[in-house]
């Protein structure tokens, strides 16, 4: 376990994101989404060092919208087509390629929504100490764990209680959209690492924690491109990728 790569170890804006995807909205090549991006987060992240701080946040955005794995591809491509929507909201988007891109963003995530849902609350010490047992001992992943939490306050997603290093989640974002719903389902679905996944327990998952999915029929699922629906039993909803 102590060699699993965290590879998301950077505290990303909000703002940054948005400017990533805006750009690829834009249809720039992936080069110059870089220069524009070293441009833009100059005041920010200023350079220091061999390789600075700014570039390892720049490799983040652009894994995240444009360097995105092949398996995340479509997915990021329907988030292209989503973000013209007049609805929606660009945060489920970020956070469904962070998902799926990241696994080490998924797993922090999953764990935060877990703790919050039985606990209300929860601390980034204790986030951390569970991210050591899957990912070794390594400062590294001490760090990356408190940039993602500053992330998610950034986003707002979380904030502080009065106690330190305790934090709470905001309040969900509602999610009525059926194309949005689907496209949450394949991006956990994604993380998982697997090719299928009983419905419930995607759609419940604890990564998704920010956001409050209102699913009634489960047959949505079918509207999708990649994604079908099985039965099994009287009343479990499996989703699978199409082979």
């Amino acid at each position: 376990m102590n060699n699993r790569i965290v590879g998301f170890d950077r505290e990303l804006k909000l703002k940054w994101l948005d400017t990533t995807a805006d750009l690829v909205i834009q249809g720039l090549t992936g080069k110059d989404i870089l220069s524009r991006l070293k441009a833009i987060l100059e005041e920010d992240i200023p350079d220091r060092g061999t390789r600075s701080a700014k570039e390892k946040t720049i490799t983040v955005l652009l894994r995240i919208w444009v360097k995105v794995p092949d398996i995340v591809k479509p997915l990021r491509d329907d988030a292209i087509k989503l973000i013209h929507q007049p609805d929606s909201n660009r945060l489920f988007l970020h956070w469904g390629l962070c998902l799926a891109t990241y696994p080490f963003f998924a797993f922090v995530a999953e764990t935060i929504g877990r703790l919050a849902k039985l606990q209300g609350t929860f601390s980034s010490i204790h986030i951390q100490r569970r991210a050591k047992e899957q990912y070794g001992e390594r400062e590294t992943v001490s760090r990356a764990v408190n940039r993602i939490i500053k992330s998610f306050k950034d986003w707002r997603v979380i904030r502080e209680t009065g106690e330190k290093r305790i934090f709470e989640i905001e309040k969900p974002l509602l999610i009525k959209n059926n194309s949005y719903k689907r496209w949450l389902i394949e991006a956990v679905l994604i993380s998982s690492g697997k090719n299928s996944a009983p419905l419930k327990a995607i759609v419940n998952h604890p990564s998704l924690f920010p956001f409050n999915i209102v699913f009634s029929n489960p047959r949505l699922v079918e509207g999708s491109r990649r994604l079908e629906l099985f039965y099994y039993g009287i009343d479990e909803e499996v989703v699978a990728f199409r082979e």
